[in-house]
């Protein structure tokens, strides 16, 4: 199985994972999960090419940094009491 062809697999069955997490359904969320536990056990094997494809696509690339998260606003002082 092509690196391409078992990325659009993954992707299928998580959105299957993410309809039933949305429809509070935990057996089809189980059942989903379970599949895509075993697809991926599968096919170990093409780690490095999924890696490959993913720099190729521009879809993971390798070089790029997390952004920053931007500093949190200074919450106001409180008025003192009397």
């Amino acid at each position: 199985m092509p690196a391409s062809t078992f990325l659009l697999k993954q992707n299928e069955i998580a959105g299957r994972v993410v309809d039933a997490m949305m429809a509070k359904d935990v057996h089809g969320m189980n059942v989903a999960a379970q599949e895509l536990a075993d697809l991926n056990t599968a096919h170990q094997d093409l780690a490095e090419d999924i890696a490959k494809y993913k720099a190729n696509t521009g879809i993971d690339p390798a070089d790029a940094a997390p952004a920053a998260p931007e500093p949190a606003k200074p919450r106001r002082a409180r008025k003192p009491t009397k």
